[in-house]
């Protein structure tokens, strides 16, 4: 689907994803699971899939959402020119 920062920026209102040194995000495609990890302190998002299919608009996505996160919840914007995806 589309993304949509508003309709999931509730799940963190309590947690400050900022403060974690990683974030892991299962991933559900049409019939199958994978995996995302968001490595603040490397600076580096990843995608794991056991079917070795690589997925560079969910990395985006990550990275996206990242953004919009800083914005709505620390009033700041984020770098992401640092950020590797893998």
């Amino acid at each position: 689907g589309a993304f949509n920062y508003a309709g999931v920026k509730r799940w963190t209102r309590k947690v400050d994803l900022f403060s974690m040194d990683k974030i892991i995000v299962p991933v559900h495609l049409a019939i199958h699971w994978c995996l995302a990890v968001v490595s603040l302190r490397d600076k580096r998002v990843e995608y794991y899939d056991s079917l070795h299919n690589p997925n560079e608009d969910c990395l985006n996505a990550m990275l996206r959402y990242l953004a919009e996160e800083s914005t709505d919840k620390r009033k700041m914007p984020i770098d992401l020119s640092e950020f590797s995806q893998h």
